[in-house]
């Protein structure tokens, strides 16, 4: 028997803009388009599940971000998290199994209120180095990596004042080659919360990692930006254009940027409105083509938009109505095929997993995943995918901000069949 899934397509008269409903209640959807596709000839496809690990890890108090990363170089990932309560940052290494050792922690200074978190080779001495945004203090420090691999310089380098204006805050930061010059950049957000501005802005590093040269990317007015991404959104080989969503339910992409000029650099911009305000972003392939494409949630209106590139830095956008609050998404492969999947984190403690196919449209599928109780608001936040254990299979990582705990669900082969 070969399987249809028919979706249905519904045109609002805004350009670019399609909004497909998603529900469990039923198979099939009236259409006015219809858009069809046989993904399988068998109904006996097994699929890995998730299976959410007791054991949790303390961490500092309100933790604003995290990253996984190899940070001393045993193969094995690690965390490392922004502790905006404690004026911390934590430490995690990890073990074989998917297991954690616990916390070695490093201040950042009293009243700093840490907020974004990144990690990379700065100095270009082999070791990695972890970069913190100091919120409060409108400062980025560096710590470096040392020695045996899992050391790092208990004082760190100033940065001088991130934003130039010193009313600023300084909250998200990203760690990436964005000139091509092959040495580790610093892009960072300068966010104004009593005039409501917010923009982006670079360090570009000299070789040092300790001199950089600042560029802000101010031609665009917005404010409250959430969450940002690199990729090749106008298809031209650099995975240097800078996608990012904002509170003004926009989601906006920088490409073709030219650092060179002096104090600000020049590029090319195309914005997309977004129904609700958006929260969580990633890139991914969600498609057969070969163009970076985008998903990203907002919980105000309980919507999934995955925006599909065309490759010339424009998108065509999929507006998925689903429940819950969504609060995170994160790419996941989750049935083992060449098209991206996604998991996505919702405020009544579930995560939902959301299987792509070769058109670009998502099916729910009934694959849910319970990770916590007795909470009526949005308790855990901050989904994570990695390869935890080294098994071949994405596990997910999750902050619990109530508990002050690190949380984690492991794939396992699946013992039954969707």
């Amino acid at each position: 028997i070969v399987a249809i899934v028919v979706a249905s397509v519904i045109s609002t008269g805004k350009r670019d803009t399609k909004y497909i409903p998603i529900t469990t209640s039923i198979t099939t959807l009236i259409t006015t388009t219809e858009i069809t596709e046989s993904p399988t000839t068998s109904t006996e496809i097994c699929y890995m599940t998730l299976i959410n690990q007791s054991e949790t890890y303390s961490i500092g108090h309100d933790a604003k971000s995290f990253i996984l990363r190899d940070l001393n170089g045993d193969s094995f990932l690690d965390l490392a998290i922004a502790n905006y309560g404690d004026d911390t940052f934590s430490i995690l290494f990890g073990n074989e199994n998917g297991t954690f050792q616990p916390q070695q922690v490093y201040s950042t200074g009293n009243g700093s209120y840490p907020w974004g978190i990144a990690s990379g080779d700065l100095n270009n001495d082999t070791f990695l180095d972890i970069a913190v945004t100091l919120s409060k203090t409108n400062k980025i420090v560096i710590f470096f990596g040392y020695g045996s691999y899992d050391s790092f310089n208990r004082v760190s380098h100033k940065l001088l004042s991130a934003c130039p204006d010193k009313r600023d805050e300084v909250r998200l930061l990203k760690v990436h080659d964005l000139n091509g010059d092959g040495r580790l950049d610093l892009l960072f957000d300068c966010n104004n919360p009593n005039f409501k501005t917010n923009y982006l802005a670079v360090a570009l590093n000299q070789g040092n990692g300790c001199d950089y040269r600042h560029r802000d990317l101010r031609t665009v007015d917005t404010w409250d930006i959430e969450s940002i991404v690199f990729g090749d959104f106008d298809y031209d080989g650099k995975q240097n254009d800078i996608g990012f969503c904002s509170g003004e339910k926009k989601f906006f992409t920088y490409s073709a940027i030219n650092y060179e000029e002096v104090g600000k650099a020049n590029y090319t911009y195309v914005e997309d409105k977004i129904h609700g305000t958006p929260q969580s972003i990633i890139r991914g392939r969600f498609n057969d083509d070969d163009f970076d494409d985008i998903a990203l949630v907002s919980p105000q209106s309980d919507g999934l938009h995955v925006l599909l590139a065309k490759g010339d830095g424009k998108f065509l956008q999929y507006i998925y109505h689903i429940n819950n609050s969504p609060v995170s998404v994160v790419r996941i492969n989750f049935n083992n095929d060449s098209i991206d999947d996604l998991a996505i984190l919702h405020s009544n403690q579930t995560i939902g997993i959301y299987l792509g196919t070769k058109l670009g449209i998502f099916s729910e599928e009934k694959i849910s995943f319970q990770v916590g109780e007795n909470c009526t608001d949005q308790c855990f936040q901050s989904l994570r995918v990695a390869d935890l254990n080294r098994d071949g299979k994405d596990d997910l990582v999750l902050i619990d901000p109530i508990t002050q705990t690190i949380g984690f669900l492991l794939s396992a082969n699946c013992t039954k069949h969707f």
